[in-house]
């Protein structure tokens, strides 16, 4: 009966450990902040902490890839549930697969989506683009970093169910995950 035990036991611990393994976009070696000069992320009526974590990943399709900006107050990996936090994540496709670097260009609005929660200092709220948005994202390379913006992208509070302006403005690194 303890053999049985222990060897349950010690399959459940494995597929813990597959599981957490496999829901992980890349290697996350690297818990510091990226290198920025610059950095702003703004939502009208929502109050954004400091996003001092900048990376992005490759979620791979058939013949195209999505990929994930994500600025957030923590290092990737590091999420733990009920903790306070917060990030703003742009997703886009690119024909690119397997990218060393973030595909850059200019994008219509109809082709990324963004999106934002926040769980800080006793405020929640989120937010993510409407169809109405007209914005268009623009991810360029800048040095060894990257420029990334977009100027009054219209989104809808998920909480308040309210339509405002949002931005996104940041120069420098971008780490893979």
């Amino acid at each position: 009966m303890k053999r049985t035990k222990l060897f349950c036991l010690a399959a459940f611990v494995m597929g813990l450990m597959a599981t957490a393994a496999f829901t992980s976009c890349g290697d996350d070696d690297d818990d510091s902040s990226s290198y920025a000069t610059s950095r702003t992320v703004t939502v009208e009526g929502i109050s954004l902490p400091s996003l001092d974590y900048v990376s992005w990943c490759e979620y791979r399709g058939n013949n195209t890839s999505d990929y994930e900006i994500t600025w957030a107050t923590y290092a990737p990996g590091t999420y733990q549930q009920n903790m306070e936090s917060a990030y703003v994540k742009v997703r886009y496709s690119s024909s690119r697969q397997g990218a060393t670097e973030l595909p850059t260009g200019t994008l219509p609005a109809s082709a990324y989506h963004a999106s934002g929660y926040m769980r800080w200092q006793g405020a929640f709220e989120g937010f993510d683009t409407t169809n109405d948005n007209t914005a268009t994202l623009t991810v360029e390379k800048s040095g060894n970093g990257y420029k990334v913006s977009v100027n009054g992208m219209t989104v809808i509070t998920t909480i308040k169910r309210t339509t405002v302006k949002g931005s996104i403005s940041y120069t420098g690194d971008i780490t893979k995950e």
